[in-house]
């Protein structure tokens, strides 16, 4: 079985219902079918990534003028926005099911608070780390170890 690469060029705004369509119907009328790869978190995960790869690229620049640059990566951290907006509101999953979710999700159990964040950040700013650039500290209860069980529960398991 062969793997064909081929790209159709379309402008417009994708913001706008009809570009869309337009964009969709392209692509089918093109290759008669549109196949499409999206993870759940897809954005917010690349998002995470491109702020470690931003972190090191930025520790490189300023390293010689002495200055630090370190970034904290915080998993579920109870809020009161967090409360209030949850993590999936387009599947209309409530905040007490995310956090049941974060139990079985995170190795220890829980959501952080924000004491624990800060405590993470204030380590960084200290002399205790001089010595530490470029680095992300994860304080996430170690979702990122479990980042695979996370990204392939089924959303219909969680209403």
């Amino acid at each position: 079985m062969g793997f064909e690469c081929c790209l159709v060029q379309v402008v417009g705004d994708v913001a706008k219902r009809e570009d869309l369509e337009s964009y969709v119907n392209k692509g089918l009328h093109k290759f008669g079918r549109l196949d499409v790869l999206m993870a759940p978190f897809l954005a917010y995960s690349i998002s995470k990534a491109a702020l470690d790869h931003m972190i090191r690229n930025v520790a490189m620049d300023v390293a010689k003028d002495g200055v630090r640059a370190n970034c904290v990566s915080p998993g579920m951290i109870y809020t009161e926005i967090f409360k209030r907006v949850g993590t999936l509101p387009a599947a209309k999953v409530s905040y007490e099911t995310v956090t049941k979710l974060a139990a079985t999700t995170h190795p220890m159990g829980r959501c952080g608070n924000v004491h624990e964040a800060a405590k993470a950040i204030a380590f960084l700013a200290s002399e205790d780390a001089s010595f530490i650039t470029g680095e992300t500290l994860r304080v996430d209860g170690g979702a990122a170890v479990y980042q695979s069980k996370i990204v392939h529960h089924d959303e219909n398991e969680l209403v």
